[in-house]
């Protein structure tokens, strides 16, 4: 059977409203999102039927590879896997095990061999694992997720209950965007003919009452976005549609979904699919906020890292242009499709901030002769898809968007990516570059910039050198000066839209502004030893004598132990980690040192990774030869200066659960000295 196509639907009649600024759909998004968010889904009893979701037996071949063996085929890829049931990677597709009418398809596609991504990913999926994935755009996540999907609905029976109401789908896949959704669906499109099941595309933007008419069928499979998935479960009472059969759930760019503010609607859809389901998340980024909120929907996942996190294909050539004033970014762009255009012999793909902007440009190329269309959030589905196929079948080969082309659109011969206005966040510079380069083909991208854009010179410096890149002099330069105007006040650092209604998003930007600072700034501050790591801390005598009464001596904290190293990784790459003994603390001070807070504080203003290794072991017990080290905190970071920061960071959190240490004797009336003590960092 087809894929249930939306695309020749007449869409909802649409009221055109001027958006002339970035604040305006903003505030927008807002608002939708608010009414969305009101809405309660109704509730059907879970269905209880047994399914099968482990299908992977490893195969002889893979079984023989050595550990030395599995770790040198993960270091040619940078390939980094946490997890407790960690699996050996596959090198060819029929060590899967898949079934002849899944491996048919998979032929006739002509996918030769897995992607890295897909030799990690598919096997722990397909044996039942929540997972999390994480890689460059265009490295074959999706096929990544239908594989196991298509593997799983084939060998489990439909268990939908007669007397349930309205369709009820096995699977369902979550995407933040309309393109994104349309792309899954058109590579799931040959699978499904294939095994006779129906995918029924679920997004905003054309009528609801067709794609309700189309769930009335029979949807094996929902792809959408939460958004309208929201309004199906809610129609009628929740008798189109609901989730009590799901068994598979899939969020891909989860990243993305949350940053548009969806994560309100994502919790109210998993409230209804049944508790054990597997749920698998893909995205390009994986920034430490959707790190907390992955581990709330997901049960032990194994965690697969391609690459490093928020950094861009080594196949992309990124160029930056720096032009005197915005009247002079015009000329540049022409300059760059004068030289690239013929050059290339492939599709040029133009990002702008705003709708307005596009079709502004658009006009401009097309009095110069080039063949170019919009295509914006302003513009209704039927007009968007119109554009895409066209820029897809080479009727025009210049496509100048807003960021909702950032995600999921995927373009043979798309050679060049133009950032005309630069991204606000890295993660959008991460994806807006990635539509170029995509399936182990070379790209390029421009950015174009003013000398007033330092604060993103700043974010794009730390990609380049992320990703071990020089960065051109004058993007450094602009960096540069924007790190001394934060080191003294002149700005501030943040990110994402202000405007009405974020006020308490700006106030947690203010209380924590002078943290904010310091993973910008390459001096440390005062207090710093000479090595550029923070000094022991110090201690006035009402401290003493308070921290005495705690029941602690001052030896363990003066004594704070921290052991730095550093351990190659692949034929490049470098770890440096910092151990820090927290065995020793109090027990308040202890609690507090590992609270999630706090361990995710340290990882948002450093960028390192931290996890808590070792246990406890009671004053004067030390572990023996072959026991497990003392509880430490073991951090690790792409540099040395990142490892040090958050040391120094642990450093103040100590200092924080000692004062709750005194504070705490003080009120009990067993510290001397009636004031209770303080610490400091000098």
């Amino acid at each position: 059977m087809n894929v249930i196509d939306d695309d020749a639907d007449t869409p909802e009649q649409i009221i055109d409203e001027p958006e002339i600024t970035v604040d305006d759909e903003a505030a927008k998004l807002l608002k939708l999102l608010g009414g969305k968010n009101k809405k309660e889904v109704p509730e059907h009893e879970f269905s209880t039927e047994p399914f099968n979701k482990k299908f992977y037996k490893e195969s002889d071949f893979i079984s023989a590879l050595t550990k030395d063996e599995v770790r040198s085929l993960r270091e040619t890829d940078s390939v980094h896997v946490k997890g407790k049931n960690m699996l050996k990677p596959i090198l060819e597709w029929s060590q899967l095990g898949l079934p002849a009418s899944i491996f048919s398809v998979l032929q006739s596609l002509k996918y030769d061999s897995p992607t890295p991504i897909q030799c990690e990913a598919l096997p722990h999926v397909m044996n039942g694992n929540d997972f999390i994935g994480i890689a460059q755009t265009g490295s074959g996540k999706t096929i990544a997720f239908l594989l196991p999907l298509f593997r799983q609905l084939l060998s489990n029976a439909q268990t939908q209950d007669r007397n349930s109401p309205g369709a009820s789908p096995r699977a369902v896949l979550i995407t933040p965007t309309r393109e994104l959704a349309l792309q899954i669906a058109k590579t799931a499109k040959p699978f499904a003919d294939k095994l006779n099941m129906n995918i029924c595309k679920c997004y905003g933007g054309q009528s609801i009452s067709k794609q309700i008419a189309d769930l009335k069928k029979r949807a094996d499979i929902v792809v959408g976005t939460p958004g309208r998935i929201i309004d199906l479960l809610c129609t009628n009472g929740g008798r189109i549609l609901n989730f009590s059969n799901v068994t598979y759930l899939v969020m891909d760019e989860a990243d993305r979904m949350f940053d548009m503010g969806f994560e309100p609607q994502i919790l109210k859809i998993l409230k209804v699919i049944r508790p054990d389901r597997q749920t698998v998340l893909f995205s390009a980024t994986f920034p430490p906020k959707i790190q907390v909120l992955a581990r709330k929907i997901l049960k032990d996942p194994t965690e697969v890292l391609i690459g490093s996190k928020n950094l861009v294909n080594e196949n992309i050539e990124q160029h930056f242009e720096v032009v005197p004033d915005v009247d002079a970014k015009l000329n540049k762009l022409l300059q760059i499709l004068g030289a690239k255009y013929n050059e290339n012999n492939g599709k040029v793909l133009i990002f702008m901030e705003r709708q307005d902007a596009c079709d502004k440009m658009v006009r401009k190329l097309l009095t110069r002769g080039y063949a170019v269309m919009p295509l914006h959030g302003g513009k209704d589905q039927t007009e968007r898809g119109g554009t895409i196929r066209d820029f897809k079948n080479g009727i025009i080969d210049i496509l100048v968007a807003t960021s909702v082309a950032s995600r999921g659109l995927d373009v043979d011969n798309l050679n060049l990516v133009i950032n005309y206005d630069a991204p606000s966040h890295v993660e959008d510079y991460v994806h807006r570059v990635g539509r170029t380069g995509r399936g182990g083909k070379t790209g390029e991208a421009y950015t174009i910039l003013t000398p007033d854009e330092e604060k993103c010179a700043s974010d794009l410096v730390r990609v380049l050198r992320a990703s071990k890149l020089e960065p051109p002099a004058e993007l450094a330069a602009m960096a540069e000066s924007f790190e001394s105007k934060l080191k003294e006040g002149d700005v501030k650092f943040g990110s994402g839209f202000g405007g009405k209604g974020l006020e308490k998003l700006q106030a947690i930007r203010d209380k924590h502004e002078k943290l904010e600072k310091q993973v910008y700034l390459k001096s440390e501050e005062k207090g710093s030893g000479e090595d550029g790591k923070p000094d022991a801390a110090k201690t006035d005598p009402a401290a003493a004598a308070a921290a005495t009464a705690a029941g602690f001596d001052l030896d363990v904290l003066k004594n704070f132990k921290v052991e730095y190293s550093s351990k190659a990784r692949g034929l490049e790459a470098t770890c440096f980690y910092a151990k820090l003994n927290i065995n020793d603390l109090p027990p308040t001070t202890r609690w507090y040192v590992t609270t999630h807070e706090n361990y995710l504080r340290v990882i948002e203003l450093t960028g390192t990774s931290i996890t808590t290794r070792g246990r406890y072991y009671p004053p004067g017990q030390d572990p023996g030869p072959r026991d497990d080290a003392k509880l430490h905190v073991l951090v690790e970071g792409p540099n040395e200066v990142s490892v040090s920061r958050a040391v120094g960071l642990f450093r103040e959190n100590v200092l924080r659960g000692l004062e709750r240490e005194t504070s705490a004797a003080g009120d009990d009336g067993s510290a001397s000295g009636g004031g209770g003590g303080r610490y400091a960092i000098v």
